[in-house]
């Protein structure tokens, strides 16, 4: 078994300008009106941010921005004591224009709650994410999204989370450009989601898998994980059919303390943290687990099935490793005939999945989709 693999950050949740404290009141420092009417009326959408020094953001691309009514229940509440939905949209403007709500009165500057961006974040990575941006007049900024794989937590380091907080500062400078918003307070972390694994760096049908795995569950919550957390229920083993996702969820016994966030198991040794309030709370989470397993009680316990490769696929996989050593020669090789991406004479399509992805990060566009997608997704940068 191998060592703990670092932590992947997957999703967060941030605030920008943030108050000091919960108590502390912000008054209004910019008018809403005014930067909706004189950053976003005569932009062209979607709008994309760009910024040349950055090491994990390549874009943002704003597709909508909406104005919201005063109260921050979002521009689409719900009625305190019943399930109507209201629309709080006062206005919005994306690719197809500016469209305001006849119900609300658009030239009244006190109808100008706060502003709702939504757009995409595209990573360095190759990883894009969804983002949605809450701008408040007091120039409070909300940041929820999904995160680069490069922004990982380093539980042993002594300065855990950099990568992440700067990844972040990336998107703050990106946006209080675009809205013209002074800094005055560091971002704070509201909410992080990740994973790690407890024995395997492996992915897909190469990952070790813990056989015995309800007594590894009930071998972590008696040899250590009972200290901080309930016991994890297992429904599953009650559900008819065969389950779509096998794994223990641990939730804290100290709700209210947060100083130890929700984990899941799974058998192949893959843990996430949920909900976890501060770098440190992730690495509260990633210690207590990998002390537990790492004790004789629980891993010379476990029945572990290390899958083994057949000749004919470890041969399959050489071949396919030595054709993406020979991808990796050259960009110029690239040719368009036809409407057709070519890479050495041949069609794009023609060569495997593995090559295909070598090529697209090679010319630094997402490899994620089928083998035609990804092909006219590198055509466009020959």
């Amino acid at each position: 078994m191998e060592e703990p693999t670092n932590i992947t950050t997957t999703l967060f949740n941030a605030t920008l300008n943030p108050p000091v404290d919960k108590k502390t009141k912000i008054g209004k420092q910019y008018d809403i009106k005014t930067v909706f009417d004189s950053k976003f009326l005569k932009k062209s959408f979607p709008i994309v941010l760009k910024n040349s020094e950055n090491v994990f953001v390549k874009n943002i691309t704003i597709h909508s921005v909406s104005v919201c009514l005063p109260g921050g229940r979002g521009c689409v509440g719900k009625e305190r004591l019943g399930k109507n939905l209201m629309n709080r949209q006062v206005a919005m403007i994306n690719q197809k224009g500016t469209r305001y709500n006849p119900t609300q009165n658009h030239q009244n500057p006190l109808m100008y709650g706060f502003l709702q961006l939504i757009g995409v974040i595209n990573y360095m990575d190759g990883k894009s994410s969804n983002v949605s941006i809450p701008v408040e007049n007091s120039g409070i900024i909300g940041l929820r999204a999904g995160a680069s794989r490069m922004a990982s937590i380093k539980p042993f380091n002594n300065n855990v989370g950099t990568s992440l907080m700067s990844m972040i500062k990336e998107i703050e400078s990106m946006l209080f450009k675009l809205l013209g918003f002074e800094k005055v307070r560091e971002p704070r972390i509201e909410m992080i989601n990740g994973y790690f694994n407890l024995f395997t760096s492996k992915t897909n049908k190469e990952r070790p898998k813990v056989l015995n795995f309800v007594r590894f569950l009930k071998l972590m919550q008696k040899n250590g994980l009972n200290v901080y957390y309930k016991s994890a229920p297992t429904p599953w083993l009650e559900a008819q059919g065969a389950p779509t996702v096998v794994k223990g969820v641990f939730k804290p016994k100290n709700k209210e303390n947060k100083t130890y966030p929700t984990i899941s198991l799974s058998p192949f040794g893959h843990v996430e943290i949920l909900g976890a309030n501060s770098f440190q709370s992730m690495v509260n989470a990633y210690k207590i687990t990998t002390k537990t397993f790492r004790k004789s009680e629980v891993k010379n316990k476990l029945d572990v099935k290390f899958p083994e490769l057949s000749q004919q696929k470890q041969k399959l996989k050489n071949k396919k490793n030595k054709l993406l050593n020979v991808s990796l020669l050259s960009s110029q090789l690239f040719s368009v005939k036809n409407k057709k991406l070519l890479y050495r004479s041949k069609p794009c399509e023609s060569y495997p999945k593995p090559v295909i992805i070598q090529l697209a990060e090679m010319q630094g566009v997402a490899s994620k989709g089928t083998k035609t997608v990804v092909c006219d997704r590198i055509m466009k940068t020959v």
